[in-house]
């Protein structure tokens, strides 16, 4: 027997360069599956932010109708609740594992505080019509 070759006449070198091809493989496989996971999951916080914002701006928009009109509504909870979750969302953005633009991240940060602004306002709305109210049921 020649040193070198087994019984099948195969070389050592070529089996463990088949090895070495599959391991290769294997890892180019894994490497690309976790780029894809990542920028999968980038784009679905990307999505969520969005749709928490777009949730958030019907929603506040409704309320502030309601608002103008004197009208008592149960939007001021739901607006709250979604605002909170919102700044939530914005606040993973630019760490790991997401590392959103400092740009992408602060224009969201401003529309949550233009969303508070404009619930706080028209909570403020909503007050001075019920203090109204009460001061026309006084003079009756």
């Amino acid at each position: 027997m020649m040193s070198g070759f087994d019984s099948g006449g195969h070389s050592h070198k070529s089996r463990s360069s088949k090895w070495r091809v599959l391991v290769f493989v294997i890892m180019v496989f894994s490497f690309g599956y976790a780029i894809a996971t990542y920028q999968y999951s980038r784009s679905e916080m990307a999505d969520d932010v969005s749709d928490y914002e777009r949730e958030i701006v019907i929603s506040s928009r409704l309320h502030s109708e309601y608002a103008a009109h004197c009208i008592k509504n149960n939007f001021a909870p739901y607006v709250e609740h979604s605002i909170t979750r919102y700044k939530r969302l914005i606040d993973k953005l630019p760490g790991f594992p997401y590392f959103f633009s400092a740009d992408f991240v602060l224009s969201h940060k401003q529309s949550a505080y233009k969303h508070e602004d404009t619930l706080a306002t028209d909570k403020d709305l909503l007050k001075q019509c019920d203090r109204s109210e009460k001061t026309k049921n006084v003079y009756k």
